[in-house]
């Protein structure tokens, strides 16, 4: 477990370490630390502080577990996450954080993140950085159907394979298709009938039993 957490904090503080160090998460799971709000997926504030140039090349070039397209956020998409409270309890570092909404001719506002003012930044100044990217539906496909995958490994009961049956339904329905869910459906159902028959048949044992009490007891 301190190995794991290790490798989690390095996911967090060292990013671009991150492509080795979390490869053993599934590329469905957001990683530890990161946020999903709305459509957005934000990754954890930078430890260090860097100048609004330097932030912004950070982002462009970052591709953490196959996902492109990292970006500063804008002034308000960043206060609407300072609002939301998603990031509390994830190890960030609340400060001032760039955005790439400018102002003037030589600044960015910063939001900050541990009270949420919206303050003038210049760009030659060193505040954190936190990236997002728009979280379009087949990342969130893949994520659904990695959570149903696991679900359906671990489950116990009736209960438990048929609400897999149920999600898998529902998103076939809205056309959302990802690794053959259809399958996944299918070995859900097989599952359900074998934990069906063996319901039936100790419902048929104590039934049968039960008859056989009766039988005694009325002799």
């Amino acid at each position: 477990m301190k190995q794991i957490k290790l490798l989690q904090l390095f996911c967090i503080f060292f990013p671009t370490f991150s492509l080795v160090a979390c490869a053993f998460q599934s590329k469905a799971e957001t990683p530890y630390g990161y946020v999903s709000q709305g459509k957005l997926i934000w990754m954890p504030v930078s430890s260090a502080r860097k100048t609004w140039a330097e932030a912004n090349t950070y982002c462009a070039k970052i591709a953490i577990k196959d996902w492109p397209s990292w970006r500063l956020p804008t002034k308000d998409e960043l206060s609407e996450l300072n609002n939301s409270g998603e990031m509390n309890g994830k190890d960030w570092t609340l400060g001032y954080s760039w955005t790439s909404t400018p102002v003037g001719s030589s600044g960015h506002y910063v939001v900050v993140l541990d009270h949420g003012n919206v303050e003038t930044g210049i760009d030659s100044g060193s505040d954190f950085v936190t990236c997002v990217r728009e979280e379009n539906a087949a990342d969130l496909e893949a994520a659904q159907y990695s959570k149903d995958k696991a679900s359906l490994a671990k489950a116990i009961s009736k209960e438990e394979v048929q609400q897999v049956i149920n999600s898998v339904s529902s998103r076939l329905k809205s056309g959302i298709n990802h690794d053959d869910p259809e399958d996944l459906k299918g070995q859900a159902q097989i599952k359900l009938a074998q934990y069906l028959k063996t319901e039936a048949d100790v419902n048929a044992r104590l039934a049968k039993d039960d008859q056989a009490k009766n039988d005694k007891e009325q002799k």
